[in-house]
């Protein structure tokens, strides 16, 4: 009995000696993100690559991002893509756009594998840079507006920075209303979303009021500064009043 016992403890020391431990490289070769600094446009892509071992059989990787959005994915935070050989490489690829606000992207990687989940996962940061605006579009939508209260337009503004992409969100902007000599005017604005939102774009709803018929006027659109104060960065829009019949 005493050597039975003896057998069985180097039987179970030999099968744990030998118990391999896997590596994440076993499965993810590398990750490249490209770049890894951006501006907080909501508009750059940053492309993630990811290089698996070309023996794998289970070839899905699954993508996390704590900010911005996959393309071609119903959940913006996350996707998974099968990898596909691209010169002997396996390779699997996604990209993400950039969030509207500044600080960190943390990207996570790791193979779709139910038993491996959260077991092997390849992280990777992205610094993302504040996206200043530098100059705005100022549309409508209608070329002439009824006075008297009596009809209104939708106005919208749409900031870039100077690579004519979007800009960091939480820009504020002022419209006025002025006749054709820069004087004020008392037209009136409702609905006012005068702070950039996602997608870059301020709006405001207008009606001319009281001012006289058979005119043109000016709608202006100045980014401002943090401090409240106006900067040089400015679009006109001119509009016709007229008088309803």
């Amino acid at each position: 009995m005493k050597i039975l016992y003896t057998l069985l403890s180097v039987v179970t020391l030999f099968f744990f000696g030998c118990t391999k431990e896997v590596d994440v490289t076993e499965y993810i070769k590398d990750v490249v993100v490209t770049p890894t600094t951006v501006r907080a446009d909501g508009t750059t892509i940053i492309e993630i690559k990811v290089v698996l071992n070309p023996y794998l059989d289970k070839r899905a990787i699954q993508f996390n991002a704590d900010k911005g959005a996959f393309q071609n994915s119903d959940k913006p935070n996350t996707i998974t893509v099968t990898a596909e050989k691209v010169s002997d490489t396996l390779v699997a690829v996604a990209r993400l756009r950039a969030p509207s606000t500044t600080g960190t992207i943390t990207i996570s990687v790791q193979p779709d594998i139910t038993d491996l989940e959260g077991k092997f996962i390849v992280q990777r940061m992205v610094t993302v840079e504040t996206s200043d605006a530098v100059s705005i579009e100022v549309t409508a939508n209608a070329f002439s507006v009824h006075n008297n209260f009596d009809g209104e337009i939708e106005v919208n503004g749409l900031l870039k920075n100077s690579n004519g992409n979007g800009v960091v969100k939480g820009v504020t902007v002022t419209i006025e209303d002025q006749d054709l000599n820069f004087n004020p005017l008392e037209g009136q604005f409702r609905n006012t979303n005068l702070t950039s939102s996602n997608d870059s774009r301020v709006s405001t709803l207008y009606t001319p009021g009281q001012i006289a018929p058979n005119q043109f006027i000016y709608l202006i659109g100045t980014i401002l500064r943090a401090d409240g104060t106006k900067t040089l960065y400015a679009d006109t829009l001119r509009i016709y009043v007229t008088k309803k019949m």
